[in-house]
């Protein structure tokens, strides 16, 4: 009996394994969905919808956005890590998604899904008003050491710029006091108005804002500087470590198979020989951040233990 029980449990893993790679030798053949966790019209669903396009010219069918913001994301993460590992679900997100996760606000580690590719990155300014006296980072930090928590820096708290602000505190040495100040224009009218010292921008908003002679940059917080603002110095140049990029990254559900992987990540790849993709990204401030599945892991796995490390040191670790 024993015998012929395990027989039968060889074969129904052999079928199992022979109709994965049926099924992953097909792929696609039908409607990929896209679970975007965030709202239409915002920075990540435009990103999203500039990926499903050309993804679908890739490809050769229908790859749909499907925004589901809820629970800050954690609607659109519950819909793919509860997919069959098909190829046909998957999700489009960015550093909040580990910031859900050490904060208490999702129970389920981004970890646990399949990464596949990272594709855009939305480089983040530290930024001050015009009138202010910093000119440049380290004009901030020593006058922030002399004076701990007398300058006060916006954020939204549980979001990535509330991680940034954190950011700044952990490699600079400093103490400012972090206040609720709402999405980005609330910021900038709280900064101009001179409740605020600091806020968090995307290089695109702030290119604008410096344009239009109302706010400085203080440094990009990226290893490079951004092409669509290259006369903003990054915070590493003037040597201070602090990277923190909104990388949109593509995840499939849990066990989506290798085959599938390599399909949408190879598809990936080539858009950065496209011009037209390329000009689309710019458009919205985006920026080319391909990575590879191998390197996509490795990338997800250090911003879920640099948010775990921040969460924790800050008292935010739920």
């Amino acid at each position: 009996m024993r015998r012929l029980l395990a027989s039968l449990l060889t074969v129904i893993l052999i079928l199992s394994f022979s109709w994965s790679l049926v099924g992953a030798a097909e792929y696609p053949s039908s409607t990929i969905k896209i679970m975007v966790a965030a709202k239409a019209g915002g920075a990540t669903d435009a990103s999203g919808r500039i990926v499903a396009q050309f993804l679908r010219e890739q490809l050769g069918v229908p790859v749909v956005v499907v925004n589901q913001e809820g629970g800050g994301g954690a609607v659109a993460t519950d819909s793919t890590i509860n997919a069959k590992p098909d190829g046909y679900t998957l999700l489009y997100d960015h550093v909040n998604a580990h910031v859900r996760y050490h904060t208490g606000l999702y129970g389920v580690s981004p970890l646990e899904l399949t990464p596949i590719a990272t594709t855009a990155a939305v480089n983040q300014t530290i930024a001050t008003d015009k009138a202010s006296p910093w000119q440049t980072l380290d004009d901030l930090v020593q006058d922030a050491r002399a004076n701990p928590k007398k300058y006060a820096f916006g954020m939204q708290t549980g979001a990535s710029s509330h991680f940034l602000s954190l950011a700044l505190m952990d490699a600079a040495d400093i103490e400012l006091r972090l206040l609720d100040a709402g999405f980005e224009a609330d910021k900038l009218a709280a900064l101009r108005g001179g409740q605020l010292n600091l806020i968090q921008a995307t290089v695109g908003a702030a290119r604008e804002y410096v344009e239009a002679g109302i706010m400085r940059v203080l440094a990009v917080c990226a290893t490079e500087r951004d092409p669509l603002a290259p006369d903003f110095p990054t915070a590493v140049e003037q040597g201070y470590d602090i990277v923190f990029q909104s990388m949109h990254t593509l995840y499939g559900p849990p066990g989506l198979p290798d085959e599938i992987v390599k399909v949408i990540s190879d598809a990936l790849a080539k858009l950065e020989d496209d011009p037209e993709y390329i000009e689309k990204l710019h458009k919205i401030g985006h920026v080319w951040g391909y990575r590879n599945p191998e390197d996509t892991k490795a990338f997800v796995r250090n911003e879920f233990e640099r948010i775990g490390r921040l969460a924790e040191k800050f008292g935010l670790k739920k």
